[in-house]
């Protein structure tokens, strides 16, 4: 594969069967030159170097077909929401938020949800109570808490949830429900020494 030159990198060889092997394991030309530890243009320069006999068309071609025909099928077929998965795909449908406000999804991802809804401009992405907005510097994200006005983390309707900051959400946890207040006491005390 190597073939050692006076200096710089040795210089790449990749086989057709090489590139073959990438293509078979792999669903993009990009992760076909991953596969194969190469840069793209390298992989580029030398999988259009071989013609497949069959098609007549070189392989970096032929792979990008095959991507263009794995997408375009799943365009017409998209998998059945209806189905369980372990693993969310991208291609999976979403719930419609209403069917999340009416109670129909209770274990629907707090953080999708919330994003959701921040992305539709049914909140604004500050805290409820005081305004605060102030991104944090490293990661560009907005520091805030999802608060459940009834106190039920099942209850996703729409007026029930509230995003708050650090401090307005231990002031007002703790003003709404003095028992956390206690029990938050009680872990602190714990963990003294």
């Amino acid at each position: 594969m190597n073939i050692k030159r006076g200096r710089g990198q040795p210089k790449l060889n990749l086989s057709e069967a090489q590139i073959r092997y990438a293509m078979a394991n792999t669903t993009s030309n990009l992760k076909a030159a991953e596969w194969l530890r190469v840069d793209i243009f390298t992989y580029k320069k030398y999988a259009k170097l071989y013609i497949d006999p069959d098609t007549g068309k070189n392989l970096y071609d032929l792979h990008l077909s095959e991507q263009a025909r794995k997408a375009y099928y799943t365009r017409l077929n998209p998998p059945d929401p209806t189905l369980k998965s372990t693993k969310m795909s991208r291609l999976q449908v979403t719930a419609p938020l209403d069917d999340i406000f009416a109670g129909k999804h209770p274990n629907y991802s707090r953080k999708k949800l919330i994003n959701r809804m921040i992305k539709e401009g049914m909140i604004a992405e500050c805290c409820d109570n005081c305004g605060y907005s102030t991104k944090r510097e490293f990661d560009f994200k907005i520091p805030l808490k999802l608060w459940y006005r009834d106190n039920d983390t099942k209850n996703l309707a729409k007026d029930n949830i509230r995003l708050l900051c650090f401090n307005c959400f231990y002031l007002l946890a703790f003003a709404v429900y003095p028992d956390l207040q206690d029990l938050h006491k009680v872990n602190i005390l714990k963990r003294s020494y």
